[in-house]
């Protein structure tokens, strides 16, 4: 089942679509008798492209995923025995440090975990990710990096067997049960995460991070220049996983 949710999920990205209509447009064109439909194909390709490219459709479709929490904020209130931290991605690579082993945004959202663990220092780090197509689990190389930037191995606790978000909260929930925590994974994951972790009865305090979107000033944002940039198609991307995952989720409730 999760390969076969992996393969799905890249089959019907944005860019592997696009791909693939104009893939199918070039071949109607060069080699059958097809070329109006070839045309439109290729047109409708490139159109497509082009507006998930830009900067108004991306915000459009990632702002009220990533904005659906604020940062976390420490309060005298709430005093969580851990902070879980979920993987984002990581790969081990013996030519590499830690911390080049483990992706941008699992960095993002491990040194966001680190700061909250650091204004709790009564709680636990537990970071989860599992090993799904490695021989080394997420969990060990964050763990890793964690250590580097001062944690202490007493004060981590490794999640090392999930394979996707459903299998971190069912894993979690055994390990610390009822126990207050901070969930702490990218703004745009954290509203998936959040539908998953109360499934199985949990009730974390919400912590978002790595952001995409950055919100500035009117009179400093740029009206033209980067409004169309390879990096929005990623943002799209991402937000339309997030979507089916919700969708898939809570069809599963």
């Amino acid at each position: 089942m999760f390969l076969a949710k992996k393969i799905i999920s890249y089959l019907i990205s944005p860019m592997m679509l696009i791909l693939i209509m104009g893939l199918l447009g070039l071949t109607l064109l060069w080699f059958t008798q097809r070329q109006k439909t070839g045309r439109v194909l290729v047109t409708m390709a490139l159109v497509v492209l082009g507006l998930l490219s830009s900067s108004p459709v991306s915000r459009f479709l990632l702002e009220p995923l990533e904005k659906m929490y604020v940062p976390y904020a420490v309060t005298s209130r709430f005093q969580p025995l851990y902070v879980v931290v979920l993987s984002g991605g990581a790969k081990a690579d013996p030519t590499l440090s830690s911390v080049g082993q483990i992706n941008p945004e699992t960095l993002v959202r491990l040194a966001e975990g680190i700061r909250i663990f650091r204004e709790h220092p009564e709680s636990k780090l537990l970071v989860s990710g599992g090993a799904p197509f490695a021989h080394v689990a997420e969990a060990e190389i964050m763990a890793d990096v964690a250590k580097l930037l001062g944690v202490s191995e007493e004060a981590m606790v490794l999640e090392k067997h999930s394979l996707d978000t459903d299998d971190q909260a069912r894993i979690i929930k055994k390990m610390i049960g009822a126990a207050p925590f901070v969930l702490v994974t990218s703004a745009s994951h954290l509203p998936r995460s959040m539908v998953l972790f109360r499934k199985y009865g949990l009730d974390p305090v919400p912590a978002p991070a790595a952001q995409r979107i950055r919100t500035v000033p009117e009179s400093t944002a740029p009206l033209l220049l980067g409004m169309f940039a390879p990096h929005h198609l990623s943002n799209v991307d991402a937000a339309l996983h997030e979507y089916l995952g919700m969708l898939w989720a809570r069809l599963r409730q």
